[in-house]
């Protein structure tokens, strides 16, 4: 703990230093500690095992070795472009939300398109990514299934109709 004297200075606790100021602590001081323990003195550290000297390259062929002023091959990437999407994709995307939401007849425009894209894509393995062309393809399908739903409850409807029932 630390304490200022008068004077300004600091000092850390001693039991001399608690009776010059006139503290008493019935034998102990702050917490209980007697005398302070003297610190040894700090020793250099010994290092285990002695440091290597003997500092030597690689084994044979481990790296080649240039001379100075001789151009170096840059190492090939190893990771490649993403393919482009599929120019039919987008298209087919938005067809299907639009088949979905407000006009189904238009679902199996984009259910062509996808289908279209997909088998161009696969003709060309790593020019065109499939994943539009799969959302494109789930959107049309849904919504053409939708739309035969329609289509027949529709024709239900008007024949009851027209049987009178």
């Amino acid at each position: 703990m630390n304490r200022t004297t008068q004077d300004g200075s600091d000092y850390y606790w001693t039991r001399a230093a608690d009776e010059t100021m006139g503290l008493d602590y019935n034998g102990y001081g702050f917490y209980g500690q007697t005398e302070p323990s003297p610190v040894a003195a700090y020793a250099e550290p010994t290092p285990a095992t002695p440091p290597r000297t003997d500092w030597t390259q690689p084994g044979v062929g481990y790296a080649p070795t240039y001379s100075p002023g001789t151009m170096v091959p840059m190492p090939t990437p190893y990771f490649y472009a993403a393919p482009a999407a599929h120019p039919n994709a987008t298209a087919a995307i938005v067809l299907g939300i639009i088949g979905l939401v407000a006009f189904p007849p238009l679902s199996y425009v984009a259910l062509a398109m996808s289908m279209r894209g997909r088998r161009e894509a696969q003709q060309n393995p790593g020019a065109y990514s499939q994943d539009s062309l799969t959302a494109g393809l789930v959107l049309g399908a849904i919504g053409s299934v939708l739309c035969t739903i329609y289509v027949l409850l529709f024709g239900i409807m008007i024949l009851a109709l027209a049987l009178g029932f």
